[in-house]
C-alpha cells in the first residue's frame, strides 16, 4: 500500500515541538511521502521545500473564525492524496477535520482531550501523556508511544574566551524559552550557591528582563551570560561541565535526551518528562523542583566529582543510543503510519 503522511503544524518559529517538527519530517520523507502543511511565517516552510518536501502555506488563526485555513488544510489533504495526516498541538487538530483520512493527534504536552475529540490515534510522547490520554476514555489501541530524536551532529565546544568565561571555571549550561515555567530564576537562585561556577543560558521569551534584573539583584553578571535564541545548542553543551533543567514543569524533557546524546553530565528538576526519562544517580541527578537549595547542592556535588559526572554522562549516552537514537523513533514512527494509515 502506497502511503502519504501530512504533517500539519500550526506553531511558530521557535519552541521544542517545532523545532522536533523541522527534525523530522525531512527525516521521514526519506523513508515515507511527506506533505507539510504549516505557517507562512519564518523559514520554516522554505527550509522544508528545500528538502524536497510538498508544502502548504496557511494562516492557522481563530479555530472559530479561520475557514480560509480550515477549508484549505482539507482541500490539501485531498489533492495530495494522503493517507494520513499528523496534527501538532492543538490549533493544528482544531483545523484539520475529519473526512478526508485518518488524523493522528501528536501530542507534546497534557492538554485537555477536548480539542482532539475528532482524532483516530494519539502519538504520546511519554508514558505521562500516554496515560493522562488514557485517563481521558481513549481505548489504550489507539494511543501510540513514540519518543523524540534530537539532532545527534556532533559540534567543536564553544569559545569560552568569546563569552569572557575562565577556561578552568565550572561551567553549567542552560536553555530554554524565558518563561517561569522554565526555572531560570530557580537556576540563578541555586547559582549564588555554587560561587565558583559560571553560567550559559540560551533561549528567549518574556522572562529576559526579569531574569537580567534578577541576575543583577544576586551580584551573578560577572559569572552570567545570556546567549539568546539559538537554533543549535550542541556547541554549549560540549563546552559545558554540566547541564542544569530548572523546570517547573517539563512533559517531556527533549533536552535530557540532548544532554545524553553529546555526553554532558545532567542536573534536573523532578518533574514529569525528567523524572520519567532520568533515573537518579544513574543516567543524571534530579533536585527537588522549585528548590534552589537542593539544586545547588546537586551541582556541587557533580562538579567536584568529575569522575562521578563523567559516569552519569556515558549511561545517559548509552541509554539515549538504545531508546531514542534517530533510526530508533524513525522507525517507530514508519511502523505506526503504515498501520495508521488504514482506514478505520
Amino acid at each position: 500500500m502506497a502511503v502519504k503522511v501530512a504533517q500539519v503544524l500550526a506553531g511558530r518559529a521557535q519552541g521544542g515541538a517545532e523545532l522536533f517538527y523541522d527534525r523530522l519530517v525531512p527525516a521521514l520523507n526519506e523513508r515515507v511521502p511527506q506533505v507539510a502543511i504549516v505557517r507562512p511565517e519564518g523559514s520554516r516552510a522554505d527550509a522544508l521545500e528545500a528538502a524536497g518536501v510538498p508544502t502548504h502555506r496557511f494562516r492557522f488563526g481563530n479555530r472559530w473564525l479561520d475557514w480560509r485555513t480550515r477549508r484549505g488544510v482539507a482541500r490539501a489533504l485531498v489533492n495530495e492524496g494522503a493517507n494520513l495526516a499528523i496534527t501538532w498541538m492543538s490549533r493544528a487538530s482544531q483545523l484539520t477535520r475529519p473526512g478526508a483520512c485518518p488524523i493522528a493527534a501528536r501530542l507534546g504536552g497534557f492538554y485537555p482531550l477536548k480539542n482532539f475529540r475528532h482524532c483516530d490515534h494519539f502519538i504520546a510522547i511519554t508514558r505521562g501523556l500516554a496515560a493522562h490520554i488514557e485517563a481521558g476514555g481513549v481505548p489504550p489501541a489507539r494511543i501510540h508511544l513514540i519518543g523524540n530524536f534530537i539532532d545527534e551532529s556532533p559540534a567543536a565546544p564553544a569559545d569560552r574566551a568569546a563569552l569572557q568565561t575562565p577556561p578552568d571555571a565550572p561551567l553549567i549550561f542552560a536553555c530554554g524559552r524565558l518563561h517561569p515555567n522554565k526555572g531560570f530564576d530557580v537556576l540563578l537562585r541555586a547559582l549564588a550557591g555554587v560561587p565558583s561556577a559560571h553560567l550559559w543560558i540560551a533561549g528567549d521569551g518574556p522572562s529576559r528582563q526579569t531574569l537580567r534584573s534578577l541576575c543583577a539583584e544576586l551580584g551573578l553578571d560577572e559569572r552570567v551570560r545570556f546567549l539568546g535564541w539559538q537554533v543549535s545548542v550542541n556547541p554549549y553543551l560540549s563546552a559545558a561541565d554540566l547541564f542544569v533543567c530548572p523546570s517547573r514543569h517539563e512533559p517531556h524533557g527533549n533536552i535530557v535526551l540532548e544532554a545524553w546524546a553529546h555526553g554532558c553530565p545532567i542536573l534536573a528538576a523532578a518533574t514529569h518528562g525528567p523524572v520519567e526519562l532520568i533515573e537518579h544517580g544513574v543516567t543524571g541527578w534530579l533536585c527537588r523542583n522549585e528548590d534552589a537549595k537542593d539544586m545547588a547542592r546537586g551541582a556541587q556535588a557533580l562538579l567536584q566529582d568529575p569522575s562521578r559526572a563523567a559516569a552519569m554522562a556515558a549511561a545517559g549516552a548509552e541509554r539515549y543510543r538504545q531508546r531514542f537514537a534517530r533510526a530508533h523513533i524513525l522507525d517507530q514512527y514508519e511502523e505506526f503510519i503504515h498501520a495508521a494509515a488504514k482506514r478505520p
